[in-house]
């Protein structure tokens, strides 16, 4: 090898090293680093590429959901494009980013691209399985949950609408978003949820409607305990599974 050039790649090796070190921390640490910055930022860059989210990615979703036998393209629920679902969320970035929002759901591993979706937003998210984790999550004082995302029927145990009935005797509460496989045109809204979804497109606008709601941050979230999106990491004798990215 010619001794220049040799010079030459011995020379730029720190500043790959650099680089590759922070890369590492930004995606080991992500979460934390996004809660810090939460309502600062609009996106995320690394190495030239933002994440955020975009038509392409929503569409997707929405097939994607169709194949598990949720709504398909065909649904009433669409209301805007997903374009103008992505512009929504740039121009709402100050309100949404850094928030938390709860997602009780008994098959969770079903609303990954969901999930996804949200983060891109810069949403955080506290999935949990059942009504009785819900309402320890709502009771924890360290906890900050500005929306509340629900099936309504489950295999096993209380239900979505038991979830309302029960936060409904709460003086203050987070609001309710009902997300489900297939909606029924012809039933009426179940009282005290804010919408119901069943599309990811119509779910981004009700969680977008929802965060909007509230006040503005006074400055951005602060990291919490949670070990990010994915299962609560529950003490002692209360539920716990790994991880979900």
């Amino acid at each position: 090898m010619d001794r220049d050039v040799a010079l030459a790649i011995v020379a730029i090796v720190p500043q790959l090293i650099v680089l590759a070190v922070l890369v590492i921390v930004g995606v080991r640490y992500r979460e934390p680093i996004g809660r810090a910055l939460g309502s600062r930022v609009t996106s995320v860059s690394v190495l030239g590429f933002k994440i955020e989210p975009n038509p392409a990615s929503i569409d997707q979703a929405v097939k994607e959901r169709a194949q598990l036998g949720g709504a398909g393209a065909a649904s009433q629920g669409r209301l805007v494009s997903s374009q103008e679902v992505v512009d929504r969320a740039r121009r709402l970035a100050e309100q949404i980013r850094g928030r938390t929002t709860l997602w009780v759901d008994d098959e969770p591993m079903g609303n990954r691209v969901e999930r996804r979706l949200l983060r891109q937003m810069g949403i955080f998210v506290e999935a949990v399985v059942n009504n009785p984790e819900a309402k320890a999550v709502l009771d924890d004082p360290a906890e900050s949950i500005a929306l509340i995302i629900s099936d309504i029927n489950r295999a096993d145990g209380p239900s979505g609408l038991e979830l309302l009935a029960d936060l409904a005797g709460r003086p203050e509460h987070p609001d309710v978003i009902l997300y489900i496989r297939r909606k029924d045109p012809d039933l009426p809204l179940p009282q005290g949820s804010l919408g119901i979804a069943d599309r990811p497109d119509e779910l981004l606008n009700l969680v977008m409607d929802g965060l909007d709601r509230l006040p503005a941050p006074a400055r951005p979230p602060t990291v919490g305990r949670r070990a990010g999106d994915g299962w609560r990491p529950f003490p002692s004798g209360r539920a716990t599974t790994s991880a979900i990215v």
